[in-house]
């Protein structure tokens, strides 16, 4: 029983590393600085000779209210537990997190480049069947970059097709004490895997000011994921030439499984974010 509690316990703190720091989180930032590919470079298609010369950059920073559900087990022998958890079940367990893309676009070359970092702790008490408390520290990077081509743009609508890889660290280390006993055991892991990313970005033009924007990737290999995959959509409004408002859902989806350690999470939840281009 104890095993299970102190698994489901690893299991929801690991994931919220992954995933739950993506949504807005007071104390940290006013929202979560966190920067999507699709949200930065699906926009309204600009009219034909209005492209500026040279790079174009866009960045947006967005705040995600999302929660997840699925299986892990980041410190194995322990046992997979079910993760289920809205995004007010992550606040207080998070100590900060670092998120953002460069997005770059010359003609219809696309580069592209995406950093999330985030850290969590837990110190959790437990009094049955016996007294022991449990300690857990877990960070999670993922990097990911790429190529893209813009296939089609004009006044109406524009599709890009990217590909590239993403590279996800989770580290979890973990304390378990049982005072009565006078025992003491610590664990840690350090899993790295890499996913090769194919996939589509896609804008619709409504009006001078209004656009749909949606997007899909997806991924795995026989090393990494058995399937990585990450869609938006939503609508975007232009404030002016550098700002723009953003709204839209979002969905993420890991399924890795190496040995006795697995990771298999599904997130989602609305978004709200400015897209900067400069």
């Amino acid at each position: 029983m104890v095993d299970a509690r102190i698994g489901e316990t690893i299991g929801q703190a690991a994931t919220m590393s992954k995933f739950g720091t993506n949504a807005g989180i007071p104390g940290i930032a006013a929202a979560m600085l966190a920067v999507t590919v699709a949200a930065a470079e699906a926009g309204p298609a600009r009219p034909a000779g209005a492209e500026p010369a040279g790079w174009q950059i866009e960045v947006t920073s967005y705040g995600w209210f999302s929660g997840f559900h699925g299986d892990t087990a980041t410190l194995p022998p322990l046992p997979a537990a079910r993760v289920d958890m809205g995004f007010g079940d992550i606040l207080s367990k998070l100590d900060g997190a670092l998120m953002g893309i460069v997005y770059a676009r010359r003609d219809r070359l696309i580069l592209w480049g995406d950093l999330m970092y985030s850290k969590l702790s837990v110190d959790e008490r437990f009094t049955t069947p016996v007294s022991s408390s449990l300690t857990l520290s877990s960070s999670t990077l993922v990097v990911s970059g790429g190529l893209g081509w813009r296939v089609v743009d004009d006044r109406v609508w524009n599709l890009d097709l990217m590909a590239g890889a993403r590279l996800y660290r989770v580290k979890t280390d973990a304390q378990l004490s049982l005072p009565g006993f006078g025992i003491t055991r610590s664990g840690d892991t350090d899993e790295v895997w890499v996913d090769p990313m194919l996939g589509a970005h896609a804008g619709v033009r409504l009006s001078d000011r209004w656009y749909l924007t949606s997007w899909a990737l997806a991924g795995g290999s026989d090393t990494g994921s058995k399937l990585s995959w990450d869609a938006f959509g939503g609508v975007g409004w232009k404030y002016d030439d550098r700002y723009t408002l953003l709204a839209g859902y979002r969905g993420l989806g890991i399924d890795h499984t190496r040995g006795g350690y697995v990771y298999d999470i599904v997130q989602h939840g609305p978004i709200i974010g400015v897209k900067t281009s400069f």
